[in-house]
């Protein structure tokens, strides 16, 4: 069934306008990056202070495509009140996104004889009765079918229902918005998106321990249907 953004009520409180609607879900997306110099645990729970969750591959990369589709006048982009954004604006969000972005993305790999996803993850606190009780929730699931090569550009018309590219791009040059650059899937290491003036790349053997005043996440909030 389609998901109508104007039936979407957001759980957490944010700035409505600095959101967009990832197209058909009932997720939201920061327009600017945040929560720099963080590795990837400490974002994690940061996020979770605020309600909010960092963006796993799966939200992360339509929401990359429907922008790139909105700068080109193809479809339109919408912020958490509804309001359409204009193509200017999505061409700004556009640049950002493709040539001044380097963030953690909500993906750490297990092995379990096979590699695994853990991702979904959730940090925060709830109150029961009297007690404020803190937890952290996940989703492990089987490493769905992916390009296994480092290095290597791969084509963005082609991904797994994880996030993850399926197919190497046909073309062997850099094109933006057209490919980018894969590294694949490393046992204990996570995935992070970055992207500069002469490249974009989708790294999957991140050390979540690292840390820059450059990197960041692309927070999310989650919409549940109005009564």
């Amino acid at each position: 069934m389609a998901i109508n953004h104007a039936d979407l009520e957001v759980i957490a409180d944010i700035d409505k306008s600095k959101y967009i609607w990832i197209l058909d879900t009932r997720f939201f997306i920061a327009r600017d990056q945040s929560l720099n110099d963080l590795d990837w645990n400490a974002t994690h729970e940061r996020a979770g202070e605020q309600n909010l969750f960092m963006s796993p591959p799966s939200l992360f990369f339509p929401h990359y495509l429907n922008t790139r589709d909105a700068a080109q006048g193809k479809s339109t982009l919408y912020d958490a009140y509804g309001h359409p954004l204009s193509k200017s604006t999505a061409g700004k969000v556009w640049k950002d996104l493709s040539t001044d972005c380097w963030i953690w993305l909500d993906a750490l790999f297990k092995r379990k004889k096979k590699l695994v996803l853990e991702t979904d993850h959730r940090v925060g606190q709830q109150t029961k009765g009297k007690d404020v009780i803190s937890f952290s929730t996940y989703r492990t699931s089987p490493l769905e079918r992916c390009v296994k090569e480092d290095n290597v550009l791969v084509d963005l018309a082609s991904f797994n229902n994880q996030g993850f590219p399926t197919r190497k791009s046909k073309e062997q040059d850099y094109s933006r918005g057209d490919n980018l650059y894969f590294y694949e899937p490393q046992e204990d290491c996570v995935a992070g998106f970055g992207a500069d003036s002469v490249r974009a790349f989708l790294s999957c053997g991140r050390d979540p321990r690292g840390s820059d005043a450059s990197l960041g996440v692309l927070l999310c909030a989650e919409g549940v249907q109005r009564k």
